[in-house]
């Protein structure tokens, strides 16, 4: 898989300081080795950083103001019930300018979250419209950006799919350098009895209205750390946040991480909020 591969290619930045510590602890000898092997280890470090270097140089990602139309159509169109999908650039900059605009994303760019959560998307097969409207709508998206900046290798299928125009996605704004489409009949972030709302949204809260008693669906992945005052809060099938109410209730839901709660959830003692 790609992702392993990458994560052993990152050792290339030790190359150097590797063999320096393994040449000292030898003195230096073979001396006839010495000085080839640490030039071919400087070569194979500063691979990376070049690599990343032009990468940053060819994604034009990298500035606010590249996103500023997006950011404004968002804050003028968005409720807090729904999510955005920013289809990963090289250097996965709508991970920092869009959250700190205030606008919620469906992924982040560290890999190793993202790869086993969107696996759909790393698949070296065609993407279809049908898979890609139900990951969409499982996880609470509502609208889906697509830049002129070099995709992320995650979401190159997911582009093309896109500017072939068989997405079944509608597009609702364009810019000079990018373009937002809205899901069609899409799927709150939660679901459930009666007309629940997510009322706020946050990086570590997620304030919500659950109108009637019942069972929920919160489009989050499960955390054994989320908990919520009257709300019974537990993994559902599918790997999202279930939540079961036995009344009208308007609470919190928070992730609430400390070392005794770790510590139970690693051997297994951690108790349900229910």
């Amino acid at each position: 898989d790609a992702l392993p591969i990458s994560n052993i290619g990152r050792l290339r930045l030790f190359a150097l300081p590797i063999m320096l510590l393994v040449f000292s602890l030898r003195g230096y000898r073979p001396r006839l080795l010495v000085a080839p092997v640490l030039a071919l280890a400087l070569l194979w470090n500063l691979g990376p950083i070049v690599d990343g270097f032009k990468k940053g140089r060819s994604d034009p990602g990298d500035q606010r103001a590249y996103w500023a139309p997006a950011i404004d159509f968002l804050h003028a169109k968005l409720t807090p019930s729904y999510r955005v999908e920013s289809v990963d650039t090289a250097n996965h900059w709508a991970a920092f300018y869009l959250p700190q605009a205030g606008i919620p994303l469906v992924r982040g760019w560290f890999r190793q979250d993202d790869y086993p959560q969107n696996e759909i998307l790393y698949k070296d097969r065609d993407l279809s419209s049908r898979s890609y409207l139900g990951w969409l709508r499982g996880l609470g998206t509502r609208y889906v950006i697509l830049t002129g900046a070099p995709s992320d290798y995650s979401s190159r299928e997911e582009a093309k799919l896109i500017r072939s125009g068989h997405s079944g996605l509608e597009e609702v704004f364009r810019s000079s350098n990018l373009t937002i489409y809205e899901v069609p009949q899409p799927r709150s972030m939660i679901t459930g009895p009666g007309r629940p709302r997510v009322l706020a949204l946050s990086s570590a809260t997620i304030r919500l209205e659950l109108p009637d008693p019942g069972r929920y669906r919160l489009a989050v992945r499960y955390s054994p750390y989320l908990r919520a005052a009257g709300v019974c809060v537990g993994k559902r099938s599918d790997g999202m946040t279930g939540l079961i109410v036995r009344r009208r209730v308007v609470t919190e839901l928070k992730f609430d991480f400390d070392l005794g709660r770790a510590l139970k959830v690693l051997v297994g003692t951690e108790k349900r909020s229910c």
